[in-house]
């Protein structure tokens, strides 16, 4: 899956939304992320299926919302701090910065209570933020967050608001977006190790929000367990998917030994199969050292061969013995019997 092409934009507005209801017909962009445009109740992230045409949408509901208080208050930027989970890459264009230089930020910034005393964490407008410091603006507009907001439903607002703010994102920020909405859940209550009243778990439905297969989620959620080395190949597209959900199952000590025999001979190939015999051998020893993991890598696989005689029969004989239509390691297995059984009574005559 390509994915700094999956995702499509959608923000559904009405005319009677309050102030925060999006102009019709606004043209969106890369840069699109507040100089000049706000948001509506609901927004939608729509996710193109690997597999089919159908596309499935990710919404920010007026309940998630409601958590942030209708005011706007203009906060200063020296207040103001990434949120403490945001891992997003945050790019801010020139033209971007020009806009915000230009109008300034129209739509508030969504921000909550940091832990440092007297500042604010940044839920949505990472961006914003970032072209405001460039182009030199002391304050920004802000709604912020209810103080009894539990940070779980924090987590799932910045997620979500992120991944709809961006027409590209990684693989790995993907991976990590699904890790959290998975956890925060979780601590929201949802089970995500059974099924829920309607049949279907957590897990299932979040693939179905997303638009990607229960395997594809589970997949991409591993990936949140490798080390750096690792996940900057799965963004690069230089590890394959099968090779990089194998590596996850390993320690970030065990993670390292492959990392150092790799980067020790430059010219090896990783390939599915020894990877495969890394989470195999992980999964039956629990741990592994630097000399098994060295010995897996740097093992030739020799190919067992048979030597094989061909033995021709002619039809009456395949007729007389019932021997049509049986396959050829039925026919292996019925001669071998007879050959035993030939040679002991003949051995009995002796």
């Amino acid at each position: 899956m390509d994915y700094s092409k999956m995702m499509n934009i959608k923000r559904e507005s009405n005319a009677s939304d309050n102030a925060f209801a999006m102009p019709p017909n606004k043209k969106i962009t890369d840069t699109d992320d507040g100089g000049g445009s706000y948001y509506g109740n609901d927004i939608g992230v729509e996710i193109e299926d690997e597999s089919e045409d159908t596309v499935k949408s990710v919404k920010l509901s007026k309940e998630l919302l409601s958590y942030f208080l209708n005011e706007i208050k203009n906060i200063a930027v020296s207040l103001l701090e990434p949120y403490h989970t945001h891992t997003f890459t945050v790019s801010v264009t020139d033209d971007f910065k020009e806009s915000i230089n230009r109008m300034g930020v129209i739509e508030p910034l969504l921000i909550a209570q940091s832990a440092n005393y007297g500042k604010y964490e940044v839920i949505s407008g990472h961006r914003r933020l970032e072209a405001a410091k460039a182009v030199g603006l002391e304050k920004l507009p802000c709604r912020i967050a209810r103080e009894d907001t539990p940070r779980e439903i924090l987590d799932e607002i910045m997620v979500i608001t992120n991944l709809q703010r961006r027409n590209t994102f990684t693989k790995m920020e993907l991976a990590r977006s699904l890790r959290l909405l998975n956890d925060s859940r979780k601590k929201q209550g949802y089970r995500t190790d059974i099924m829920n009243s309607s049949g279907t778990s957590t897990k299932t439905e979040l693939a179905e929000e997303f638009g990607i297969s229960i395997k594809k989620l589970y997949m991409l959620i591993s990936f949140t367990q490798l080390i750096n080395y690792f996940a900057n190949k799965v963004d690069d597209n230089t590890l394959p998917d099968k090779i990089a959900y194998c590596l996850s199952f390993l320690s970030e000590y065990e993670q390292h030994i492959v990392e150092e025999y790799l980067n020790s001979n430059p010219n090896y190939v990783l390939t599915a199969d020894k990877a495969e015999r890394l989470k195999d051998k992980k999964d039956k020893d629990k741990n592994l050292d630097k000399r098994t993991i060295d010995a897996i890598l740097s093992a030739v696989r020799q190919r067992k061969t048979i030597e094989t005689t061909t033995v021709k029969l002619n039809t009456s004989t395949f007729e007389k013995y019932g021997l049509k239509g049986k396959t050829a390691n039925e026919i292996s297995d019925i001669l071998e019997k007879a050959l035993q059984n030939y040679f002991e009574n003949e051995q009995e005559i002796e």
